[in-house]
Formats: C-alpha cells, sequence, structure tokens
C-alpha cells in the first residue's frame, strides 16, 4: 500500500475516501491518443487474422465457446477484469464475434459488459483486502506505476479504466486499496458496457474490412 500510495499525505485517513482530483487535459489527450493507436492495431491484427487463418479462428471459437459455453466465457471475462493478469477481455470479443454467439451479439456483448465490472467490481474487494501481499514483483511494479494516477484523480481515474488503454483490473485493485467507496466503483464499472459494445462491433467491422481488402 505504501509503495503504490506513496505520496499520500501523512495526515490523511487511509480508511478515508479518495476525493476526485481535477482531470489534466492534456493527459486525457494522450490517453486517447494510446487508445485510437491500440484500437486501429487492434482492427489491423483482426483483419489480418480473418483473411488469412478464418478457418482456424472459427473452429477455436466453436471450440471455445463449445467447452465454456455462455457462463464459462462470462466468467473468464469477470476473472480477467478481477485479477491482474496479461489476458485482455478483448480476446472473449473475438471468441463471440467468430462462434456460434454472434448471432446473439446484441445482448452477448453488454452481458459480456457487465462480467467486466463486476470482474473489476470485485477486484477492488481483493485489492482492498489483500493490497500487494502475495503478488509477483512485475505485479508490484504495475501497481506502483499506475498508483499515482489514482491518487491523483481518485474516482476519475476508475473512469479512465474503463474507457482507455489503462489496465482496468490494476486501477480497480487500486480503488480498493484507497478506500475509494464502492458504490462510486459499481457505478463507474458500469462503462464497461458501452465500451465491449463497440468494441465487438469494432472487431467485426475490422474482420470484414479485412476480409474485403485482402483477397
Amino acid at each position: 500500500m505504501a509503495a503504490v500510495m506513496s505520496n499520500r499525505s501523512s495526515s490523511t485517513n487511509p480508511d478515508e475516501p479518495v476525493a476526485a482530483g481535477e482531470i489534466e487535459p492534456g493527459y486525457v489527450k494522450r490517453l486517447t491518443g494510446k487508445a485510437i493507436v491500440g484500437i486501429l492495431v487492434l482492427g489491423v491484427l483482426v483483419g489480418l487474422a480473418g483473411a488469412y487463418f478464418e478457418s482456424h479462428m472459427v473452429t477455436a471459437s466453436e471450440w471455445v465457446t463449445g467447452s465454456l459455453g455462455l457462463p464459462g466465457l462470462l466468467l473468464g471475462v469477470a476473472l480477467t477484469d478481477t485479477i491482474i493478469s496479461p489476458v485482455p477481455p478483448d480476446l472473449f470479443l473475438i471468441v463471440i464475434a467468430k462462434g456460434e454467439l454472434a448471432s446473439s451479439w446484441a445482448w452477448v456483448g453488454p452481458l459480456a459488459g457487465f462480467a467486466s465490472a463486476g470482474g473489476g467490481f470485485a477486484g477492488s474487494f481483493v485489492g482492498r483486502a489483500i493490497g500487494t501481499r502475495w503478488l509477483g514483483a512485475r505485479t508490484r511494479r504495475l501497481l506502483a506505476e499506475q498508483g499515482p494516477v489514482l491518487q491523483r484523480y481518485g474516482v476519475w481515474a476508475i473512469v479512465l479504466g474503463a474507457v482507455t488503454p489503462l489496465p482496468f483490473s490494476v486501477v480497480c485493485w487500486l480503488a480498493g486499496m484507497a478506500r475509494i467507496r464502492p458504490v462510486q466503483i459499481a457505478a463507474v464499472s458500469l462503462l464497461r458496457v458501452p465500451r465491449f459494445v463497440l468494441y465487438y462491433l469494432f472487431i467485426v467491422y475490422a474482420d470484414r474490412l479485412g476480409a474485403m481488402l485482402i483477397p
């Protein structure tokens, strides 16, 4: 806790919620730029994969869907945002887009967003309970890197984590460590729902564009 939030005033009660700071326009602009670049890279990768490995992607997606079922997929989404892991939840959107659940995306996509929001909310309680205990050095460094963001922006950092490249699981974990009120975390985490829908649609259209441009 001290390593991540080391710059907090010594007079601050650690059990008090952290107030949201004013967002610096330049910081948001940089995050927006990273988000655009990340989305474009994702689109290129999905388009190329769809053009050259379509049958393999469909087979793999149908196998994952058949093995896990919808409950298993949603649990996977939730777990990737509960624990700090290198697996992005967007991989499950590709599985949905290329498998039999694609025809039901209008409700499966938002449901995955709710699963992600629930995972982040659960992660905040994990962070509140154990802090950095039992974490590896790499995860500790990641928490230390993102700690100042949460310290400065408070609950707004969760907003940024929900819709930008800031790792959502890390931000929620830190929010729990910083004793941000659970009701605030829960409310802001719901931004994952429209984010998941928009990312799903982008993945679908990037895949179609790749199939059109690469014969």
